[in-house]
This record gives C-alpha cells, structure tokens and sequence, in this order.
C-alpha cells in the first residue's frame, strides 16, 4: 500500500507548568476568614446566609474547559489524531499501525514516553470497525500514550465516551438546521469539538499547546481540520491509508487530495 509520512519538524520549546491555585479548603482558618465562625460579635456563632447565584450554564462550561486545559499542560505536548470514521474504516490497519509505530518513536524520543497526549473527537470503538478509533486505542494499548477525547455533550444521553479514554471534555453540543455538528467548519469558523481542539487555546500564541496533528488517511473534514491546523503553524504528519468502503475521495478519502501527493 502507498503511504507517506510527513517531514517531522524539530520540537517547539516546552511550555512552562502552570501553577495551580491553591486550595482553601487545606489552609487552616485565619482571623477574619470566613471559615473561623468566631470573628462574629466576638464570640462563636453560624455566619448570616448569603444568597448565592447558580453558576450559568456558560460559567459552568468555562470552567470545565479550564480544567480540560490545565490537563493538557500536565503533557509535554498534545497531538491531534484524525482519520476515518466508521463510515470508510481502514482497509488494512495493521499497516497503519506500523507506520504509527515509527511516529511514535520519534515524539517518545522528543517528549517521553506516556509524556505527551493524543487528542481526538471521542468515536466509539467497535473491533468490528476499525477506524480514528481503533488507532488511537491502539496508541494507548501498544505504546502507553495517555488519551483526550473532546466529544459534544449529546454522547452524555447515551452513556458518553469509552471508558477506557484517560481524559474527555464535553462541549456544548452545536447544532445547524436541526442536525447536529459533530466537528468540523460552519460559515468558514471551527463549530463542535473542532471549536475547542483547534481553538486558539490549543493553536494560539508562540508555544501552543497542539504540538502537531497527526492524519491517518480521512474525510472532507478531516481534511479541512489538518489544512486549518497547518495555516496556524502546527505540523501536520500525514499517514496516507486506503479505506476500507466507498465513499467520497476514492479509496483514500478526500483528505488525500488536501494534503496527498499532487
């Protein structure tokens, strides 16, 4: 099978730890804490209620995404894995596999083993089907590389992600004329988890936290997501894989024509 591998590029600088805020409820209670009921009338007494707000539906998502953010940057770097769904497949996996082996060895060898983190849109894995699911487990089974899934919230109603994902962050399910946005661009803009993995969090600034995508074969897409990624800066290592059913592309998707041998 005819494959190519993308020139690897030398490594950006690592970003710096970021410190954690620390955490009140360890600290013992100070004069005028509000933990130390003594500081009222001077003497012991419960504090007066204060009304508080519940957290809006947008607080509560910035929150969970600045969470999904100081986990990444717990990595050396995170990478972002494409490729085909379970609509194409891969015809021959066990040749996809090996040229991951080879990936694999180079971004240990940069970042540490189980040091750097797989990123991908949460596809369920089905042996049956192997597909962007199968080889991201096959990451995290073989070679030990930690696993993000970024996936809308719908998936939540049916039981959310695998249970053998590390990390998952949900976002705020997107939808267009009634459908839902599964990934991907809406008026030329990343909607979905496309939003949160290639936004400017993850692609911004002069060390960003995506260190590089990796595209084993895919869609339309797919595609757009790698060429989007490559206009920030971040490397794109393609993988060239036929699939194993029709569909739009040819047999190697139409992500071949965006970033394959011309």
């Amino acid at each position: 099978m005819d494959m190519k591998i993308a020139q690897y590029l030398p490594p950006l600088p690592s970003r710096p730890p970021q410190m954690r805020p620390a955490d009140r409820s360890e600290q013992p209670a100070l004069p005028g804490d509000p933990k130390d009921c003594s500081v009222f009338s001077g003497k012991t007494e419960t504090p007066p209620e204060t009304e508080v707000a519940a957290p809006s539906a947008a607080d509560e998502t910035s929150a969970a995404w600045k969470n999904a953010l100081n986990t990444i940057d717990r990595y050396k770097g995170s990478f972002l894995v494409l490729g085909f769904g379970s609509k194409r497949q891969y015809k021959e996996p066990e040749v996809v596999q090996r040229a991951l082996d080879q990936l694999v060895e180079g971004l240990d060898a940069q970042y540490g083993k189980s040091r750097w983190l797989a990123v991908f849109g949460g596809d369920p894995y089905k042996p049956e089907a192997p597909d962007v699911a199968a080889m991201v487990k096959y990451l995290q089974d073989q070679h030990g590389v930690p696993v993000m899934a970024i996936q809308s919230d719908k998936v939540k109603e049916w039981g959310g992600v695998d249970q053998h994902i590390d990390h998952v962050h949900y976002v705020p399910t997107t939808y267009q004329d009634s459908k839902i946005v599964w990934g991907g661009f809406v008026d030329g803009k990343p909607a979905g988890p496309t939003a949160a993995y290639l936004g400017e969090d993850m692609v911004g600034g002069k060390n960003p936290r995506l260190k590089g995508v990796i595209a084993l074969g895919g869609g339309e897409i797919a595609g757009q997501e790698a060429l989007f990624a490559r206009e920030k800066g971040v490397p794109v290592h393609y993988i060239r894989a036929e699939a194993r059913l029709d569909g739009p592309g040819g047999n190697y998707g139409a992500i071949d024509g965006m970033l394959g041998p011309s």
